[in-house]
């Protein structure tokens, strides 16, 4: 009988918002909760008032974003566009497929990379990712 008691009142606490009980002692469904109409009267905020309360939390995302992503990103492309733009007959390059080789020449948008003696392939400036 105890444990049963138990498991009702703690039946009863989750469900409380969804019952009521009426003066007979029976359970009554679907009655108002008492205390939502004073919920609902409740002045809430309008949405230009929300929207002007998250604009600085927002602002303030973008701007660890943009520092912590972005920022390093850009700084590293104009460090490769720089390196690569000044890559010279002679030295060694790595490329994106993890080909070395020495640089034999560069001709506009292309490298040629000889990658064996007497062995030379011809490569996208875009792929060469690092001098060795």
């Amino acid at each position: 009988m105890k444990k049963s008691l138990i498991f009702l009142g703690f039946v009863y606490s989750i469900f409380y918002p969804c019952f009521a009980f009426s003066d007979e002692g029976g359970v009554v469904q679907n009655a108002p909760i008492q205390g939502a109409t004073d919920m609902a009267n409740a002045s809430s905020p309008s949405f230009m008032q929300a929207l002007i309360q998250m604009l600085p939390l927002c602002i303030m995302i973008y701007l660890i974003f943009y520092f912590i992503v972005t920022k390093p990103q850009e700084k590293a492309r104009k460090q490769l566009e720089k390196m690569v733009s000044e890559l010279r007959r002679g030295e060694e390059v790595l490329t994106v497929s993890g080909i070395c080789g020495k640089v034999l020449s560069v001709e506009g948008d292309f490298v040629h990379i000889e990658v064996a003696k007497g062995v030379g392939i011809k490569f996208s400036k875009q792929s060469i990712i690092k001098k060795l």
